[in-house]
């Protein structure tokens, strides 16, 4: 994105925060404001509406494990997403965030450490390899094959985290995602596939191992996979991957959180302000109005309406 866009990677640590700061300012502050910072040159910022949540929306960052991103993740208490690397990676860096949460005087909650690992579940561990892996295979050797250059253009990271990740590199002979063979990502933890139960196995470790709150992944669309193998891996992983790690109460965390609006327009529209009026419209030939919502009905229109007698005069 930065040589398309003619972008200098050097300033990619400040404009991405630049960015932060403009967004939670616009989340939390009533506009309109001017906006002139280092990146970003806004005369105008006034979004509406505002964010439901208070103070504003939960936020997510995803990372490759640079020191930059987990001390600003550990700063703010923000939730960190593990992203495409073999789950000992994710180990290093969901630990180096508590310790880094702990320098900060709290420790760090389960649901801030989330770890992306693409999952295919089907009825057996045989059957999932078969459908899943050529679309696994193209996403990985195919969909993400993108020189070093380019993936790291020079300047895109500090030379503290660069060192860090380089020296990983060469420590654990760490190949190029592209290069990855199927059976490397699976056993390296790049992916999930199999049974339920055995999804349910790789992803208690994922838990209790790694000390992951929460896993991403399990129901996308992976590569040029089909739409019916897309639903099959949803429907499967729902009903019987994600019971298992539910409490005794069976709900879902968002069922047990209060709701900020109603889950649809007709209970919204009771709940939140004043009922909007309708609008209305003269009739031809009188001067009554009439509610569009009801100027389908006849007899709003027609007081005769279903009155023979009178329609025979």
């Amino acid at each position: 994105e930065y040589f398309n866009n003619g972008v200098d990677p050097t300033s990619s640590v400040s404009r991405f925060w630049e960015a932060h700061d403009l967004i939670i300012k616009a989340w939390t502050e009533t506009g309109p404001f001017v906006w002139q910072g280092e990146h970003f040159h806004i005369p105008n910022v006034n979004p509406w509406p505002r964010p439901l949540q208070t103070p504003h929306p939960p936020i997510w960052i995803p990372g490759h494990g640079s020191f930059e991103t987990i001390r600003k993740v550990a700063e703010y208490r923000y939730t960190y997403l593990a992203i495409f690397a073999p789950s000992w990676f994710h180990k290093k860096s969901f630990d180096l965030l508590r310790k880094t949460a702990n320098d900060f005087g709290y420790e760090a909650k389960e649901d801030q450490f989330n770890a992306c690992v693409p999952t295919y579940v089907a009825e057996t561990d045989e059957q999932a390899h078969r459908e899943a892996k050529a679309h696994i295979s193209w996403v990985f050797n195919t969909g993400l094959k993108i020189p070093w250059e380019i993936y790291f253009p020079a300047g895109y990271m500090s030379k503290p985290s660069f060192a860090n990740f380089m020296g990983a590199i060469m420590k654990y002979n760490l190949k190029p995602i592209s290069e990855l063979s199927y059976d490397e990502m699976l056993e390296d933890g790049y992916i999930i596939v199999g049974s339920p139960q055995t999804v349910i196995d790789r992803y208690a470790a994922y838990c209790e191992d790694l000390g992951a709150g929460g896993m991403v992944l399990a129901g996308s669309p992976i590569g040029p996979m089909p739409h019916w193998m897309v639903m099959k891996n949803m429907q499967i992983f729902a009903e019987e991957v994600i019971p298992h790690f539910r409490d005794e109460e069976g709900k879902p965390d968002y069922m047990k959180q209060e709701r900020l609006i109603g889950r649809t327009y007709a209970e919204r529209a009771t709940t939140v302000g004043k009922p909007a009026q309708p609008a209305r419209s003269i009739v031809t030939g009188s001067d009554q109005l009439i509610p569009h919502r009801e100027a389908h009905l006849p007899e709003v229109i027609d007081p005769t309406f279903g009155d023979t007698k009178a329609a025979a005069e």
